[in-house]
């Protein structure tokens, strides 16, 4: 769900886009960096410390919580954000 370590495979399921690995965690991604940008890509431009490689990152990380803000909102409205965020919190710390 958005969480990994970018020492660990960065983390979330296997997307592929002609046959390479995309950042997103769920086919239709968060953000357009999920989308367009594949793990080895980003994982090769943080090891030469490039700059572009953290800009992707927080784009992607910001396109998470935007995700999950929208989802809380969601929830709150239904009725059931307790239930949800008790749900949340076990699969986030799961991922960490």
């Amino acid at each position: 769900m958005g969480v990994g370590d970018l020492n660990d495979g960065l983390g979330g399921e296997d997307v592929t886009h002609d046959g390479a690995e995309v950042l997103g965690v769920r086919a239709d991604g968060h953000g357009t960096a999920d989308r367009r940008y594949t793990k080895a890509y980003l994982h090769h431009l943080i090891h030469v410390k490039e700059m572009l490689g953290l800009q992707i990152a927080s784009i992607h990380n910001l396109a998470f919580y935007l995700w999950l803000v929208r989802e809380a909102r969601k929830h709150i409205l239904a009725g059931d954000f307790s239930s949800w965020k008790s749900g949340m919190v076990r699969q986030m710390a799961n991922r960490l």
